[in-house]
């Protein structure tokens, strides 16, 4: 069995312990009925029990703890990549918990822009760890190249969702569909070359 990253364990759960004090602290406030998802023209379409956003993410954090915990066990917690979703997950979990927060507060929220432009910040981040995953001697050259390409294709594919936000709503789905295929494509691509390669 491998060595669990503790260390990173706990600095990480600490946000998840932010986003239950600054719920539990701003509980009284809220609605009783919370706006918990907005459509594609950033109006409110769906809510739930202000309870639920004590419950919701505590589920996600059993969620990513279990994540967490297997990534280790396997041997692969510390690869850049992992690393930095380790990080990343916690860390967007507390922006649209406090996103939220505010929103039902009373607060204005632009909550497209929120949503692209977080997703577009992890296509990029992402996209910059993946090309520099420390692969073993048994991983062949097709793999290594489908992983530089991949990585290439989310920066891109993230400062494209940024550029979509000057647009419509629209542009911005459309982007994240043309990018969403884009990778999947490449990913068979590659996995296909690599089975050729195999067989």
């Amino acid at each position: 069995m491998k060595k669990i990253d503790i260390k990173t364990l706990l600095a990480t759960s600490g946000i998840f312990l932010l986003i239950a004090v600054l719920t539990i602290c701003y509980y009284g406030a809220l609605p009783d009925t919370m706006v918990t998802h907005f459509g594609v023209n950033g109006e409110p379409n769906g809510s739930m029990a202000k309870y639920m956003m004590i419950l919701t993410p505590l589920l996600f954090f059993c969620v990513y703890l279990f994540i967490c915990v297997l990534y280790d066990v396997k041997g692969i917690g510390k690869t850049p990549v992992i690393r930095v979703v380790k990080w990343l997950f916690p860390l967007l979990a507390l922006i649209i918990q406090v996103s939220l927060l505010w929103y039902n507060l009373g607060g204005e929220l632009d909550y497209r822009r929120l949503v692209i432009g977080l997703l577009a910040i992890y296509y990029m981040v992402i996209g910059n760890y993946l090309p520099k995953e420390e692969l073993d001697s048994k991983t062949n050259e097709i793999e290594r190249k489908g992983r530089k390409q991949s990585g290439y294709l989310l920066m891109i594919g993230g400062l494209l969702q940024l550029v979509s936000l000057l647009g419509s709503p629209t542009l911005s789905i459309l982007v994240m569909i043309l990018v969403g295929i884009s990778v999947v494509s490449l990913s068979i691509y590659y996995a296909y070359l690599h089975f050729k390669t195999a067989s």
